[in-house]
């Protein structure tokens, strides 16, 4: 063999795009022949560009370039033999991806991350096609060979490379230059994106496969903290996503410590509504029975008392697999268990180690000198991934021998832990227990106190409860590996824990004495966050506050859950209060209700108790269930009277007539309207003034008077608009639109619906973006497209069941089952239910546009294609 390159080397990978269709479809001998001569062109066009043959495996080759622009070249060239060639049967179509690095040499191969990234960038192609990776193309983009020219493709999550690679294709002259899209893990793919590559766990990684390829369900990955469960599932999960075309979806249950939400955890991974009046373990079932998908529950330790419930989501959905990680087996039938151990200290966890240190420190590398106690430290921390990652950390202030040497003295007098556990978890303890004595006092403090954040925080919290000199500290810990950064959806720093850490954290604020008085900053911070989000809910920034709400989900869990330990009853309610408008908009209407009666079963007084009860009536109101809704009203108001509080009476007495306009009796509501108009004009309350107009003129249209209605829903929207209330503008023109559809103003309609579904879909807000599909539907029907409105149905009713809320307005049930029904007798059954089914098919984003587009069609007289399916 020729010497191979070394240092900068750009590595070119081919191979035959379905080689087993092609054998089968020639046969041996007609294939063997076709074969040696897409190898002799290959070999001549390398050759000719300064190319060395690396391997040849089968169909595939690996050649490699000292020059990125040869490689490129060369590639060009295959490409055009193989089109040129003349082939007596079917041409053989071959995949080329070429990528630039610094592998190492290993004999007469290279070895690395360099390696699999080439390897990768060709699987991800078409037979045909040229692809490179961001670094080939940095280094021959400005002089590329003639008749090459480059097209960037974006970035993409190959498989098993899970940070975002950037692809080029090479568009040649005189050569196809479309293809179809590049066999990367795509949107149904959630998994995290991991902070560096995985190192090791070949052997592992080829166990999973076997076992989950021999049709095992349930597969879990088990060994005490800091082996690197987690990293190793998502690399499994990641290898393995072709065979789950459905989803692989990430279940972080690390902050959860409630076992009763994990099944909402894990429908909020796979993008399900609970649904009204229907369990959820049912309905999420239901989402999934006819799925082939992959859930990773990671860390279930925490939450084994929730085993029973996925073998049950398991037993209902036949094509779903889960892959766990504990600490300890699920214990569940069916279940395969792989116990993931240390690195070997020898190889995989030398290098690991190698690789952090010289990520803390550039100037790292391994010599003769310090190989040996780069080996002994890899030893005493008996190869475990986390502990020689905070060890690697500390090689920015201690050569490898000075570590070894604090090391020792650490773990020869370490006995955390109890005596009968797990030696290697007791090597873990120590060397977390190492990594948090060398920090200084403040440091250790603030690290304690980061253990009480569930899903990270973000710094303006950590001030909130740690002080606000604390940005030195936070940079400390991230730097000795014992904290990690990422960024939000906004771009703000998020500081979290490993739940390894987060778990010693907390121990250190027990033993520290200050664990109850952080739980209760970080309660009364986050009740804070709510309060200031309150008043904003309603304004012009309310997306902003609920986005914000959102991204601290798992955290106003941990606060509502200390304040209900804490029998704290006023700051519950308030917080429970305001929390539930988040959840009403974005969706949980079942987990608002119960976080609402748990708060409510504490105590508390007025007014915080009057607000949580209207809170939790217009929850019960939206998921159908009247009686709870009128109880919860009725006790509202009567807090309020009892307490002299006119204003609140109001607000109280308007979700009261809320109850009877649901439960048909629109004269009392009317009444009650009136005089809650009235009251709201005296307190000066203008967004009480508006919902009150808009919720009389939804009387007054069902009792027929529909001039008047259209008069206080243009005053409504004229409130709400002063108020930038886009939530409330949103449902009032929607409401107009049911005004002149009345009419048969269906341009008038089409401006308007189009208005409110920008509204609505701009906050997040499913439900109101219903109603949208719901008023498509009806549209169609009135005008016999009974195609259309049996999609639109369908959609509606699917959507309506996914997020738990009861659908129409009581009074207009009978309409809307008459207009089913008349569209159900235009169609004919057989034509009805497919339609129906296609409708029942589509994402809600994909509804609200078929709704737009049919009734603008109906406006203008144009014809609207089929929606395409989810």
């Amino acid at each position: 063999m020729t010497d191979l390159p070394s240092g900068t080397v750009t590595m070119l990978f081919t191979d035959i795009e379905g080689s087993t269709r092609l054998l089968q479809k020639l046969g041996r001998d007609r294939y063997v022949e076709a074969l040696r001569a897409h190898r002799e062109l290959l070999r001549v066009a390398a050759r000719r560009h300064g190319g060395v043959e690396v391997e040849m495996q089968g169909d595939s080759f690996h050649f490699a370039f000292a020059a990125a622009r040869a490689g490129v070249a060369a590639a060009a060239e295959m490409q055009l033999a193989l089109a040129a060639h003349d082939w007596p049967n079917d041409p053989i179509r071959v995949r080329v991806g070429i990528h630039t690095g610094e592998p190492a040499l290993d004999g007469d191969l290279y070895v690395g991350i360099d390696v699999h990234r080439a390897a990768r960038v060709m699987s991800a192609g078409h037979g045909g096609q040229v692809l490179v990776s961001e670094p080939t193309w940095a280094a021959t983009r400005h002089e590329p060979a003639d008749g090459l020219s480059f097209r960037d493709l974006g970035e993409h999550r190959l498989k098993d490379l899970l940070d975002p690679q950037r692809i080029y294709q090479v568009v040649v002259d005189g050569l196809p230059d479309q293809f179809p899209p590049l066999a990367a893990l795509g949107a149904q793919v959630g998994l995290p994106i991991p902070p560096n590559r995985l190192i090791g766990r070949e052997q592992e990684l080829v166990e999973i496969a076997g076992v989950l390829g021999a049709d095992a369900r349930l597969l879990t990955l088990v060994g005490p903290g800091g082996t690197g469960k987690t990293r190793l599932a998502v690399q499994a999960a990641a290898e393995l996503s072709d065979r789950y075309p459905d989803g692989v979806w990430f279940v972080a249950l690390a902050p959860i410590r409630d076992e009763t939400l994990v099944l909402g955890a894990v429908a909020r991974a796979v993008g399900h509504q609970e649904r009204s009046g229907e369990e959820l373990a049912d309905s999420l079932a239901g989402e999934l029975a006819g799925k082939q998908a992959l859930l990773l529950l990671d860390n279930f330790e925490h939450v084994i008392e929730a085993a029973p419930s996925v073998g049950a989501l398991l037993a209902a959905a036949p094509g779903l697999t889960v892959l766990a990680t504990s600490r300890e087996p699920l214990r569940l039938r069916g279940e395969s268990v792989l116990a993931v151990a240390p690195l070997p200290i020898d190889t995989d966890a030398a290098i690991l180690f190698a690789e952090r240190a010289r990520a803390a420190s550039s100037g790292f590398s391994l010599s003769d000198e310090n190989v040996g106690a780069v080996a002994a430290i890899c030893a005493r921390l008996d190869g475990l991934p986390l502990a020689l990652e905070l060890a690697a950390a500390r090689i920015t202030t201690l050569s490898p021998r000075a570590l070894l040497a604090r090391l020792d003295e650490s773990l020869g007098i370490l006995t955390g832990g109890p005596r009968d556990a797990d030696e290697r978890q007791r090597t873990l303890r120590g060397a977390i227990d190492w990594s948090y004595d060398l920090l200084a006092e403040q440091e250790r403090e603030l690290f304690a106190r980061l253990g009480v954040f569930a899903g990270g925080a973000r710094l303006d919290a950590v001030e909130g409860i740690a002080g606000a000199d604390v940005f030195d500290g936070l940079s400390s810990l991230v730097e000795k590996s014992l904290l990690r950064r990422s960024d939000d959806a906004d771009g703000e720093p998020r500081f979290w824990l490993l739940e390894t850490m987060r778990e010693y954290a907390t121990g250190q604020a027990d033993t520290a004495g200050i664990a109850g008085e952080t739980r209760r900053r970080h309660a009364d911070w986050f009740l804070g966050l709510a309060l200031r989000a309150e008043p904003e809910l309603n304004g012009p920034t309310h997306t902003e506050w609920l986005d914000r709400l959102e991204r601290e989900n798992d955290n106003l869990r941990v606060a509502l859950a200390f304040l209900i330990e804490a029998g704290d009853g006023e700051a519950v309610l308030r917080l429970a209060a305001v929390t539930s408008r988040l959840w009403l908009v974005r969706g949980s209407l079942k987990e608002a209700g119960r976080w609402l009666e748990a708060a409510l079963a504490v105590g508390g007084s007025f007014p915080a108790r009057s607000r949580a009860l209207r809170r939790l009536a217009v929850h019960a109101l939206d998921g159908g269930d009247l009686d709870r809704a009128a109880s919860a009203a009725s006790e509202a108001l009567a807090l309020d009277q009892a307490a002299g509080d006119a204003q609140s009476a109001a607000q109280s007495a308007g979700i009261v007539a809320d109850v009877a306009a649901h439960r048909g009796d629109l004269d009392t509501a009317a009444e009650m309207y009136e005089v809650a108009a009235e009251q709201a004009r005296v307190f000066g309350d203008d967004r009480e003034l508006a919902v009150t107009l808009y919720n009389l003129g939804n009387v007054r249209r069902l009792q027929g008077s529909e001039d008047q209605a259209e008069e206080l829903f243009v005053q409504a929207l004229a409130g709400f608009r002063k108020l930038g209330d886009e939530l409330g503008q949103g449902g009032t023109l929607l409401s107009l639109v049911g005004i002149h559809e009345s009419r048969g103003e269906h341009a008038r309609v089409s401006e308007l619906l189009g208005q409110s579904a920008g509204l609505l879909a701009e906050i997040g807000f499913t439900s109101g973006l219903l109603d949208v599909i719901e008023v498509g539907a009806r549209v169609a029907a009135d005008v016999g497209r009974a195609e259309a409105a049996a999609r639109l149905y369908g959609a509606f009713n699917a959507l309506s069941e996914d997020l738990g809320r009861a659908g129409v307005h009581p009074a207009e049930l009978a309409s809307h089952d008459a207009s089913v029904g008349q569209v159900r007798t235009s169609l004919g059954a057989e034509h009805f239910e497919a339609a129906w089914a296609e409708g029942a098919d589509l994402a809600v984003e994909a509804a609200v546009a078929y709704a737009l587009e049919t009734v603008s069609s109906i406006a203008s007289a144009e014809t609207v294609p089929a929606p395409a399916n989810r």
